[in-house]
């Protein structure tokens, strides 16, 4: 019976694939369990209508992304964070802090990998960081201030 995986099925396949499997196995487990759909014709188009809108909202998304990243290239984002008077953090700045000041204070979600850093900043001072999101590749400015 060919189905849909509506959901991740180990040793099947990943959602939103078209799977060939038993019969039994499909009616009495991934059909009853709903973690699939039958791959009848009226199934397929609109698993496929869906696809394309998923692809469509995503490319959307990305060109979103994309226009607000360059215009964040203009400006320095700040963040702060302790430090010693000699400017030496006590904390290090990751990914996922800079991912969350900049949805915090931008309003732009960008998932941590898209966030390049080789190492945790460590150090007061203006830094380079690269985002890359799909083909575009920005750098931003992050100013760190440090604070008793």
């Amino acid at each position: 019976m060919k189905i849909i995986l509506l959901h991740d099925v180990a040793s099947i396949g990943q959602r939103h694939q078209i799977k060939e499997v038993a019969d039994g196995f499909a009616r009495n487990f991934l059909l009853r369990k709903h973690l699939a759909l039958e791959a009848t014709p009226a199934n397929l188009a609109k698993f496929i209508s869906q696809e394309k809108q998923t692809a469509a909202e995503a490319k959307l998304k990305e060109e979103l992304l994309t226009k607000t990243l360059a215009d964040l290239k203009t400006k320095t984002i700040v963040l702060h964070a302790k430090a010693t008077p000699e400017g030496h953090l006590f904390a290090g700045i990751h990914a996922e802090q800079l991912a969350r000041t900049l949805k915090n204070d931008y309003r732009l979600e960008l998932p941590v990998g898209a966030i390049s850093l080789d190492q945790a900043i460590k150090a007061t001072g203006t830094h380079l960081v690269t985002v890359r999101v799909g083909e575009t590749e920005v750098q931003l400015s992050v100013e760190i201030q440090g604070h008793d």
